[in-house]
């Protein structure tokens, strides 16, 4: 019989007894572990500039956001179409990327957020070896669909399988990606993007605080993403994994934020990070070291986004992972009465600019990530985990606390 990875009770559970978020004074971002400061709730020290204004007391701002391997691509492609949401085809890291700036240099940040300066604006999209890398990730979809374009099917399929095109999560450790959807690229009017911004270089060096800046980009970016204005409830979308510390400012400084967070369970985030991070298959030796890694990933997100849920409880709605893939309409519906909007026919099933698209499984099956169909992964119980880790009771009466918070049982 193998021997058993055991996941440890924590020291605050030890000490109670049970699981109980009112050990959690503060979430985990705003001390984040030595080697992840820049991830940690900036100290802003301009309080005026972190303010909002009465000028956009009336706009909504939706995130959608959980932790990573977690179900936010399929969030985002099972809400597109419908007619009270924009149009949003990717993940977009700006938000993150100005907070991590502000760590380093807050002033230096403000100054350039009012430069004007396209090349600035351009790389907030994504970022790589922990903010010290920033890339314009809508120049590379842009071109990639130029160069997808002169190709035939054949020689389509032949460039999907290169390392470059995996779709988001299926990227090396630390690496980044082009392409948010497997075998999708979104029609992107990029050169209008970049007009934008200078068309509106004045509005750029007027922003008066954090948040003429947000939707004045959220404003680039449905004109980049050719999306729909007219007679939509929530056209300030913003989609990126692991936003909490994004997430939290938000909710705290704009009344009007809404967050939708998908969580899913830790032994199936488990097998899709370490087949993703770390080229694990079926027939691999789980790793000690990478079980407990992750672990900890998990349980510090979790209760971040359950802090949150706690904290903003009519703003915070949290979706089971496990429930949107197995039951997706009924779970979408459910969302939906929360946000008050109408369920409409293409909702049942996922798509990106009205045209079908697939999972984005670390286990690369073909078969099982069809355009439109949801990928339901069973590789847990093919791997046998049950047999090589314990779970701890903390981790279970976790779930038990989730359950009774999820919006979509």
């Amino acid at each position: 019989m193998s021997k058993f990875i055991k996941i440890p009770n924590s020291k605050k559970y030890l000490k109670r007894k049970y699981f109980s978020l009112k050990d959690y004074k503060e979430p985990y971002f705003f001390k984040e572990v030595k080697g992840h400061k820049i991830a940690r709730y900036p100290k802003f020290k301009d309080k005026k500039f972190w303010k909002l204004s009465n000028v956009h007391k009336n706009k909504k701002l939706l995130v959608l956001s959980g932790p990573g391997r977690s179900g936010n691509h399929l969030l985002n492609a099972l809400i597109d179409g419908n007619k009270s949401f924009a149009s949003v085809v990717g993940e977009d890291s700006f938000l993150s990327v100005i907070f991590a700036l502000a760590i380093k240099n807050e002033k230096k940040l403000i100054n350039k957020i009012r430069s004007g300066n396209f090349e600035f604006y351009r790389k907030l999209s994504q970022f790589r070896k922990n903010f010290n890398v920033l890339n314009d990730k809508w120049l590379n979809v842009y071109e990639t669909s130029k160069k997808f374009s002169k190709k035939n099917k054949k020689q389509k399929k032949i460039l999907y399988k290169d390392l470059r095109y995996r779709p988001s999560g299926n990227q090396p450790l630390r690496g980044s990606y082009i392409l948010d959807y497997r075998g999708f690229i979104p029609n992107l009017n990029y050169k209008k993007f970049k007009v934008f911004f200078n068309k509106n270089k004045k509005k750029l060096n007027d922003v008066k605080n954090i948040f003429d800046f947000i939707f004045l980009y959220q404003s680039a970016i449905r004109v980049l993403m050719n999306s729909q204005t007219a007679s939509v409830k929530y056209d300030n979308i913003l989609f990126n994994s692991g936003m909490r510390r994004e997430s939290y400012f938000l909710l705290k400084n704009f009344k009007n934020t809404t967050l939708v967070c998908p969580i899913r369970r830790f032994e199936s985030m488990l097998i899709s990070y370490i087949k993703a991070r770390h080229e694990f298959n079926i027939n691999s030796k789980l790793k000690k070291k990478h079980v407990l890694l992750y672990w900890d990933y998990w349980r510090h997100k979790v209760i971040d986004y359950l802090i949150l849920q706690k904290k903003f409880p009519r703003r915070v709605f949290l979706i089971s992972y496990e429930n949107l893939v197995n039951f997706p309409e009924k779970s979408i519906r459910s969302l939906f009465k929360k946000l008050g909007v109408k369920f409409n026919k293409i909702n049942k099933i996922p798509t990106i600019q009205k045209k079908l698209v697939g999972g984005n499984s670390s286990f690369n099956i073909s078969k099982h990530s069809k355009p439109g169909v949801i990928y339901k992964n069973d590789i847990s119980e093919k791997i046998k985990l049950q047999d090589k880790i314990k779970t701890s009771k903390e981790y279970f009466e976790i779930i038990k606390y989730l359950e009774k918070k999820i919006i979509n049982n």
